[in-house]
């Protein structure tokens, strides 16, 4: 049985339609859905040429009405008009708003309070700072959620070769820190040994240990919490409690999210 892209799937349920495929050792049967390409390809472009995309859209309607519409179908042996108005009765209305082709990831919020797509780093609300967030990306927006999937924020997509690689932030604007509260708050949801780690720090670290809080939640940005976590859990068993051990165990032991994500689309990986 043949296996279909998902996101061909999803668009197919919006517009209602059921997506067949040919019967292996029967190429006979593809030709028959290639085939109005090759005559349009034929008919119609063949020997034209066109200003620009709206004389090309002026010229397809009048071949479509004059000469494809008005011509006697060759297996059918009657005129496509006359077979669409047998059919229009049947057909079903297009969904009232088309098919959503946005782009949807995950982003971690940088210590800059910003999230990067693309090179460009768009402002998100500094509460957010760390946490991870959904966007939803097109061919004109970008569009940041909070973690519960509320709206934060929204953009223009950048234009590229734009030299300032922030978008949303203002000149006036003083760098936001979280504090100690929220900072704690935030590596607890890593689980017990994060917080058995963190409590050793102040203890240790007694006039600094925020700074050392700090900079560990930073590395959410770049690691993912699975292997902060296990450099952790290293720091505790050698009894190492500063935030450049645990960086410097994930420079040689973990890859980055970027290193990840450039993996998983590298068409030698795929199937």
């Amino acid at each position: 049985k043949p296996v279909f892209n998902k996101n061909f799937l999803a668009f197919a349920t919006h517009y209602r339609f059921r997506p067949l495929a040919i019967h292996p050792g029967k190429p006979r049967e593809n030709l028959k859905i290639e085939r109005p390409f090759y005559y349009l390809e034929t008919n119609f472009l063949n020997g034209r040429k066109f200003q620009n995309k709206n004389d090309l859209k002026a010229q397809l309607k009048t071949w479509l009405l004059e000469r494809n519409d008005q011509r006697t179908h060759r297996t059918t042996r009657r005129k496509p008009i006359e077979l669409y108005q047998e059919e229009l009765p049947y057909l079903q209305p297009l969904p009232a708003k088309q098919y959503d082709t946005s782009v949807i990831e995950y982003r971690i919020v940088n210590n800059e309070s910003a999230i990067q797509w693309e090179n460009y780093y768009y402002i998100v609300p500094s509460q957010y700072m760390y946490e991870t967030c959904p966007v939803r990306v097109n061919d004109k927006e970008v569009i940041i959620y909070s973690p519960d999937c509320n709206q934060i924020a929204c953009y223009p997509l950048a234009e590229k070769g734009r030299e300032n690689r922030y978008i949303g932030r203002k000149k006036t604007s003083q760098k936001y820190s979280l504090s100690a509260k929220e900072v704690a708050e935030r590596l607890n949801a890593f689980g017990p040994i994060m917080q058995e780690y963190a409590q050793k720090l102040k203890t240790h670290k007694s006039g600094t240990y925020l700074h050392h809080w700090r900079s560990i939640l930073s590395l959410k940005a770049n690691y993912r919490p699975e292997d902060i976590v296990v450099a952790v859990k290293r720091a505790l068993r050698y009894r190492v409690f500063e935030a450049p051990a645990i960086e410097n165990f994930l420079k040689v032991n973990a890859q980055k999210k970027s290193e990840i994500t450039f993996s998983s689309k590298n068409p030698s990986n795929e199937s």
